[in-house]
This record gives C-alpha cells, sequence and structure tokens, in this order.
C-alpha cells in the first residue's frame, strides 16, 4: 500500500484519525505525567485531588476487597453515606476495577491515562455530534480537536470527577439531534439520560435543563415542519429524557435525601424568590475582566500556587473562575460570526434563533441568574461552563466552512479581535507571566492569533484557480491552532506541586506494612468497635483513615452533615481545619476528654515518649508506636444527666466542656435526666493566672503595656511562664482576635516539635472581634502566631487562661460495648445501665439509623447536637444500629417500574416498525 492509499484510508476513518491526533498531542501536553516523574495528583491549588479524591477512591477499593459492601463508611470521618462518594462514573469504575485486583497503590499511576482517555472520548462525541449537520470532514475534525482541549475538560479533568460529562455531553446531544428526524420513541435518550443521572445528578440537572433548551431552539429552527409535530417532537423527548431520569431513581433518590436531609451544601439565609430578586444582577466588575481572560487562555491570570510562580489574580479561583477557553480561534471565529451574522440573509426564523441562543449564552456567562438557574439555585457558580463547549464546537465548524467555502472574513472583526490580543496577552506577559516557560506560552499565544487571522483572511481571499491552497492553508490553520491549544493545556499541568512517581514519602508511608501490622493487630486482639487516631499526617490533611482503612474522625467533605457542623461550632471548634469542610484530629490531641468521649480508642505516633494523660503505650510496630486510651473509650456510653440546648446556649462560654462531657449530654429539647442549676454550676470554668510574660523581650515591639494588647502583622512569639508546666490539670489559654480581614493564623504549640502542636484558625465570616480557645499542650513554654495572610495587621486582647477536666472524670465503665460485625451498616452491643438513662453513641445524627433494643424499636434522638442516642431503662438490654439509606428502596422499587416501562415501549416501538 503506497502513501497515497494510506492517506485515502485515513480519510476514511476520521475518527481514527482525530483519536491518534489527540493522544498525540494530549502525550506531548502531560509528557511529565507520561513519559517523566509525576503523578496526576496535585497539592497545590488543586490539593483536592490529593486530599480528597484519591483518598475516597481507596476507600471504595478498600471496602469492596473487604467485603465490607455496606452503604455507610466509618473509615471517611465520623461516618458518611457511601452514596456521596462518586460510585457511578464508568472512567472511576474502571481505577476501581484495577484497584481491587492489583491493589489501591496501582490507582495513582493510571489518573493521567483516564484522563487522557476521556478527552479521546470526548473528541470522538463532538465529532458524532457534529456529524448530524452538513459541515465538512475538516470543519468537523477541527471542532472536534478543539473539543477534546476545552477549557473545562482541560481544568476541572484535573478533579477527575467533573470531566466524564464532557464526554456525555455531545452524545446525549446527537441523540436528541437524530430523535428530532423521526417520528418514534428513542430508547437511547432515555438509556444516556440514566447514565448521566447516575453519574452525578449535579451535572446531570445542568445536563437535562442544557436538552430542553436545545430541543426548543432546534425544533424552532427547523424548517417544514407543522406545528403538531414539533410539539409532538418536543414532548416525546422530554418524556424520554425523563423516563431515563425515572430509571435513575435508584441513585437519585437517595442523593436528594442526603443533600435535603443533613448536608449543609444547600443551606442559605436567603428565600428561594429573595435569590432569584438578588441574582437579577450583574457581576461584580472584577468578574468580567476574569472572564474576558478566559476566553483567550486559561491561565493568563495565573493557577494559584506561589510555588509554580502562578499566583491567581482572577476573580475567585483557578477552578471556580469560568472555564470558556476553545483557542483563541474559537475567539476570532466568534466575533466573525457576529459580523457575519448581522448581514446574513438567512430567513427570518433562522436568524432569531440564532440571535435567541447568542442571548441565552450570554446570560449564562453574564448575570448571576443565569448561573444560579444552572447551579440549581443553590449559588451562582460557574462549574455549568460546560454546556457551552458543544455549542462552541457548533461556531468553530460552522464558520470555518463559512470562511473556506463561502470566502467570508471580516477585516474589521480581524483587526478587532487582534488589538484585544494584542492588550490582554501584554498585560499578561507583563503581570503575570513570571517564568520563562509562561512567558513563551503568552508569546505562542499571541503570535499563533496573528497567523490564525491571517491565514483565515488568505482562505477568504484566496486565488480560485490553485484549488490545492485550500489544502495547504487548512492544514496550516489546524497546526497553528493546535498548538495555541496545547501550549495552554500545557501550562495548566506543567510545573505544578504534584505527587511524584514512586515517592516513598507517599506511596511507602501511604501503603506502610508498619501500619498493615499495626491495624491487623487491634482486629486480632480487640473485638470490640472502636476508633483509630494519629498524631501525624503526611499524605493527606484529614483522610489517610480512608486509604489505610482504619475508622477515626478526620474527613475532607463540603456536604458534610450539617448536625456534625454545629457540634464543632458550639463545642470543639478547634476540631476544623481551616473551614467546616474538614476536621483533623490532630487540632484537638491534646483534648483527651473530647478523644474519649468520640471512642479514639488507640493513638498511633511516632513517638514512644509521647505525653498524654489518657494514653499509654501499648506496642511498637516499626517505626510506629501504637498507645491504648487508659479510659473506657467506648463510642457508646450511657448519661444519667442531660442539658437542653437552650440552657447551654445562654452562656456557652463559661463552661468547662471537658468537665461537662464527661457527665452530661446536650439534647434539643429537657428530659426527666435534665441536671439542675446547681449541678450545672459546678461544671463552671476554673480561671488561672495570666501565664503570659508580658515583660519578655520577645514582646517588646508587639506588647501594649497598659492593656497587654499583643499586636503583630507576620508573626509573633508569646513566651509563657515556667509555672504553667506546675499546673495538674490541661490549661487553655482564651484571647480575642481582631484584624482588618477575617484571621488565617498557625498557632504553634509544644515549640512546634509534633504535628500536634500547629493548629490553623482560618475565618470566612466578617466581625469585629473573634474569641478562640487553645489547648496548651505538657512542656509548652511559649505560642508562637504567624499569619498566613501578608502585611495584615492582627492584635490579641484578654489573653486568660483556664483549667479543664482530664479525661480521667469519665466514669470507669461506659456502660455500652459495641460489637465490630464487620459492616459498617449494622452494629450490635449491650448495655449495662444501673438506672434510666440515655444511651450517647458517637455516631451522626442522620437520617438512615434505626436503632432496637431489646428487639424493639427505639426513638433516636439528637445528643450534643450531631450524635445520636436513645433512651433505655435500667438493666441489661441488647441493641441494634442498623443504617438504610433514606428513599434507597423506594428508588430502586420507582427504577425497576420505570424499566419495566422502558423495555414495554421499546418493544412495542419495534414491534410497530416492523
Amino acid at each position: 500500500m503506497n502513501f497515497s492509499d494510506k492517506l485515502r484510508t485515513l480519510k476514511q476513518h476520521p475518527r481514527m484519525v482525530l483519536a491518534i491526533t489527540i493522544l498525540l498531542s494530549s502525550c506531548l501536553v502531560y509528557y511529565q505525567y507520561v513519559f517523566g516523574n509525576s503523578i496526576f495528583i496535585f497539592n497545590d491549588i488543586g490539593a483536592d485531588t490529593q486530599q480528597q479524591y484519591i483518598m475516597q477512591f481507596n476507600s471504595i477499593v478498600n471496602h469492596i476487597r473487604d467485603g465490607n459492601l455496606s452503604v455507610w463508611d466509618f473509615t471517611n470521618g465520623f461516618g458518611t453515606s457511601m452514596l456521596q462518594l462518586n460510585l457511578f462514573d464508568p472512567s472511576l469504575m474502571i481505577l476501581y476495577l484495577a484497584g481491587v485486583i492489583f491493589g489501591p497503590a496501582l490507582m495513582p499511576y493510571l489518573l493521567i491515562y483516564l484522563h487522557i482517555g476521556k478527552m479521546i472520548l470526548a473528541g470522538i462525541a463532538c465529532y458524532q455530534f457534529l456529524t448530524c449537520f452538513s459541515f465538512s470532514d475538516k470543519a468537523k475534525l477541527l471542532a472536534s480537536y478543539l473539543y477534546a482541549f476545552n477549557g473545562f475538560l482541560i481544568v476541572w479533568g484535573q478533579h477527575y470527577q467533573f470531566s466524564m460529562i464532557a464526554v456525555y455531553l455531545p452524545l446525549f446531544l446527537y441523540l436528541l439531534e437524530k430523535s428530532l428526524h423521526r417520528d418514534r420513541f428513542s430508547p437511547s435518550i432515555s438509556l444516556i439520560t440514566t447514565c448521566i443521572i447516575i453519574y452525578s445528578y449535579y451535572t446531570g440537572y445542568m445536563t437535562m435543563l442544557t436538552g430542553g433548551i436545545y430541543l426548543i431552539i432546534r425544533l424552532f429552527f427547523m424548517e417544514d415542519l407543522l406545528w403538531k409535530t414539533r410539539y409532538r417532537r418536543f414532548f416525546r423527548g422530554c418524556a424520554s429524557m425523563i423516563l431515563g431520569v425515572c430509571m435513575g431513581l435508584f441513585s437519585l433518590l437517595p442523593a436528594f435525601a442526603l443533600v435535603t436531609n443533613v448536608s449543609s451544601r444547600l443551606e442559605s439565609n436567603m428565600g428561594f424568590w429573595e435569590k432569584i430578586w438578588t441574582s437579577i444582577a450583574p457581576y461584580p466588575l472584577r468578574y468580567y475582566f476574569t472572564l474576558l481572560f478566559r476566553f483567550f487562555s486559561s491561565n493568563l491570570e495565573g493557577i494559584g500556587n506561589d510555588t509554580i510562580h502562578m499566583p491567581y489574580r482572577g476573580y475567585s479561583n483557578f477552578y471556580e473562575d469560568p472555564n470558556v477557553f476553545f483557542s483563541t480561534l474559537f475567539v476570532i471565529l466568534l466575533v466573525q460570526y457576529l459580523f457575519y451574522l448581522a448581514r446574513s440573509k438567512e430567513c427570518t426564523r433562522k436568524k432569531v434563533t440564532q440571535w435567541t441562543l447568542i442571548l441565552l449564552s450570554a446570560v449564562a456567562l453574564l448575570l448571576m441568574a443565569g448561573s444560579l438557574v444552572f447551579n440549581g439555585f443553590a449559588a451562582p457558580f460557574s462549574r455549568h461552563t460546560f454546556v457551552l463547549m458543544p455549542v462552541f464546537a457548533l461556531l468553530v465548524a460552522n464558520m470555518t466552512d463559512v470562511i473556506f467555502d463561502r470566502r467570508y472574513f471580516s477585516i474589521t472583526g480581524g483587526i478587532l479581535t487582534l488589538i484585544c490580543a494584542t492588550i490582554l496577552y501584554g498585560f499578561s506577559y507583563r503581570k503575570t507571566a513570571l517564568t520563562p516557560s509562561v512567558k513563551l506560552n503568552v508569546l505562542l499565544l499571541w503570535g499563533s492569533t496573528l497567523l490564525m487571522i491571517c491565514l483565515l483572511y488568505m482562505a477568504a481571499h484566496r486565488n480560485p484557480v490553485r484549488s490545492y491552497s485550500t489544502s495547504a492553508v487548512f492544514a496550516l490553520l489546524a497546526c497553528v491552532t493546535a498548538v495555541n491549544v496545547m501550549s495552554d493545556s500545557h501550562i495548566t499541568a506543567r510545573g505544578r506541586s504534584s505527587v511524584v512517581k514512586g515517592d516513598p514519602n507517599y506511596f511507602n508511608y501511604l501503603y506502610s506494612p508498619d501500619m498493615d501490622n499495626l491495624l491487623r493487630y487491634v482486629e486480632d486482639t480487640d473485638p470490640e468497635f472502636c476508633r483509630i487516631e494519629k498524631t501525624f499526617a503526611q499524605a493527606s490533611w484529614s483522610m489517610e483513615s480512608c486509604a489505610q482503612d482504619y475508622r477515626g474522625i478526620g474527613t475532607y467533605n463540603s456536604t458534610l452533615n450539617r448536625n456534625l457542623i454545629q457540634f464543632t461550632e458550639k463545642m470543639i471548634p478547634n476540631l476544623n481545619l481551616y473551614n467546616f469542610a474538614r476536621t483533623t484530629y490532630r487540632h484537638i490531641a491534646h483534648d483527651d476528654a473530647f478523644a474519649t468521649l468520640f471512642g479514639i480508642k488507640y493513638l498511633v505516633t511516632t513517638d514512644e515518649n509521647y505525653s498524654s494523660d489518657a494514653y499509654r503505650l501499648l506496642r511498637q510496630f516499626g517505626s510506629l508506636y501504637l498507645y491504648q486510651n487508659q479510659n473506657d473509650a467506648s463510642v457508646g456510653r450511657l448519661y444519667q444527666n442531660t442539658l437542653d440546648k437552650s440552657t447551654f446556649e445562654a452562656n456557652p462560654g463559661a463552661y468547662d466542656l471537658s468537665g461537662l462531657i464527661s457527665q452530661a449530654v446536650v439534647t434539643d429539647e429537657p428530659d426527666n435526666l435534665t441536671m439542675s442549676a446547681e449541678e450545672l454550676a459546678s461544671y463552671a470554668k476554673q480561671p488561672l493566672p495570666d501565664y503570659t510574660r508580658y515583660n519578655a523581650s520577645e514582646l517588646t515591639e508587639h506588647i501594649n503595656p497598659e492593656s497587654h494588647a499583643v499586636s503583630f502583622v507576620d508573626g509573633v512569639t508569646i513566651p509563657l511562664d515556667s509555672a504553667l508546666q506546675e499546673e495538674k490539670a490541661p490549661v487553655t489559654m482564651n484571647f480575642n482576635i481582631t484584624a482588618i480581614r477575617p484571621p488565617a493564623l498557625t498557632f504553634i504549640t509544644n515549640n512546634g516539635i509534633t504535628d500536634t502542636g500547629r493548629i490553623e484558625l482560618t475565618k470566612f465570616d466578617v466581625q469585629p472581634t473573634y474569641t478562640y480557645t487553645l489547648t496548651i499542650p505538657e512542656d509548652t513554654t511559649s505560642i508562637r502566631c504567624e499569619s498566613r495572610y501578608q502585611g495584615i495587621a492582627h492584635t490579641l486582647t484578654d489573653i486568660s487562661f483556664m483549667a479543664q477536666s482530664a479525661a480521667s472524670d469519665f466514669p470507669e465503665d461506659s456502660g455500652v460495648t459495641i460489637n465490630n460485625t464487620g459492616n459498617d451498616s449494622h452494629l450490635s452491643g449491650k448495655i449495662h445501665a444501673g438506672s434510666y438513662s440515655l444511651a450517647f453513641l458517637a455516631i451522626p445524627f442522620e437520617k438512615g439509623w434505626h436503632a432496637t433494643v431489646d428487639g424493639k424499636p427505639v426513638e433516636l434522638v439528637r445528643t450534643d447536637y450531631g450524635f445520636t442516642g436513645f433512651y433505655v431503662q435500667a438493666g441489661e438490654h441488647e441493641f441494634t444500629l442498623n443504617y438504610q439509606a433514606p428513599l434507597l428502596r423506594e428508588g430502586i422499587i420507582l427504577s425497576a417500574v420505570s424499566l419495566g416501562i422502558f423495555l414495554a415501549i421499546t418493544f412495542l416501538t419495534k414491534k410497530d416498525e416492523h
């Protein structure tokens, strides 16, 4: 076969050509991940990948390998529903399968190949969609190639979970388009709708909304159709989508229940109509500058990590700002399209339809109301921009043919585009580009823009006699466009702070045989359900328990149970790392009373001389030391005293909470166990002398001699009196913080020796004063306060010290024993109650949990704002606690009924055809 025959064969298989081109291009874009030492897991602005997502993937694989196929997971924080995780992304299913067969340590290496695979599939899906229209092959190939490198897929693809929708959406639109040309039921629409809904109800909602708009616009655009036919096809298309949604109710209904019942995601101080009214307004001006920059590049305002010399200067952050980059060629063709449409002699219906589409796209991008609608009326995010990518592909394909075939090119539009590009790229080159690679990217983007305009002008004004020039000009245009998108895509991933292949600090640490042996020892020697925590972290701030398969309390969950959020806010705010979505034991490692309340029976450290009132060394496993709580640290315990929340909230700062939680539990309403005012008074805080050494040299430049207020900008060291070491009970340091913006401080205690000596305080709400309480570890001689914001002045006032009760104040016998059943959704245990009591369980209070005592159902009550409890009479009891995902059973039934309807309609449709 000669070269011409091979070329002809390739032309007969455009999808294969497209796939190979995208594969080669993406390997060049991500060469440091494909051929180099980097892994597609980031710990910079994309830290969610390392801190959260890969840990969740590990958790799913661990559950499957352990045979623990429950819908509840106690390795994720205090516990959460597995249905919150991404279970039905087909690309991630491949990842899970590889993890189950070969071990979870393989999964990080596969992430880049899955990403590239989705880019290829996205390009092919877009090409398939464009085949519904009379575009030339070259126009379809160019537009599909650009779709594979669109800004949404390149940027959000780094977070794994949103990128699959870029594959689904063009396939969905392709099937919708095909259905518009026939008068019968289309089963494929229902099937792909089901796949989209179970993959993500969030992006699924946006896709269904896009599908409805697409049906309306296309049916209005089409000619020679009776209005009756248009209505019939519209409702048939909508009915097919609704049937697909119904078949996915087994996933959708439980997810809806989770979000509406306990998730904080949808909480807002504004009502529905108030949200709409306030959103019928433009964004702040800064947003529109970012939007304009994003059309010309995803990176002109930086990425968001100082270590790669590209701090982000945009409206929000690198990921959340609108991702609309579709190559600079798209911007050129968009301007050309506006000029062309204004002069077009198409019929009024077609022109009105196209202007309507432009208007809707503008509303979706320019007004908060557009974003609000696409985001389910929760908040005006910019995550919906993926719905515009197929529209961009249509425009590129259409205008490519207009310029090459109809030979239209507006010189005015080209000059305006070049001027705008020159200004933006020039500004970015001077202000944002701080490294040679970034400067080179800006130059390539500008140079390719100039070449594109010249080539498009040549295509429109070519010599008609020399027909070969058309192919040559297009080939050059395609090459320049490829350089344009490849350069910009490369910068999004170049030089990022990422995990390194084979890095012992990640892989040997996370999948440590010492940790495996330690956990196996606990499992073999302790039959009870218990929690384990660590005083250190290296691979993830809060979620190493998911990867290492132990039950802790740390999590990173942006849809955290709102009851747990209330618990941390009201009773132990130091549990939070940065914000409510992240919790970590290390922040409360010296609050042994709370550790005992949570049922943290074992503690893992790297220190054989770890200082603690509650934990004693049990055994060593290589470099790790296993400590055991000397108190009865059961996940459940009995209380004979309660305190209603209204009384507690009347003066929450007045109580020694460590002592209070050891003897009483906070309930929503008064009950028969409510303690008297005299009993409550015994838990008042115990003031201590002020141990701050105000006359120390370290405070000379920071102290106000009259008020003893400590002021600093970047940081300050506060020396403490040696008399503090003589205190027997744990000590807290209390103070107020004032600053011109919400503070982001790091407090270093215990002289910074261990991970537990660093506590992060981050506030987002604006307040005149912030009150903070810091537990002082033993042997602490000073407190170091450091600001994570440069140049921001802070002042600490009203410094005081209080004594708190030790964990040993808990009763020696918790009264509750919980068995380790091996199934997180089913717990059982025994209760020994000497009198009428409230059984407290350190398990999130969430719909879906059901308890029985001696075989009889009992009502669950909320305790300590975030946890579960039930009342028991005196005596010996056996109890069970089972979790059934709310609406899961109903969803399965409705999905089965919908599937039956789908099969019946499909059968009847096929029968009518024959």
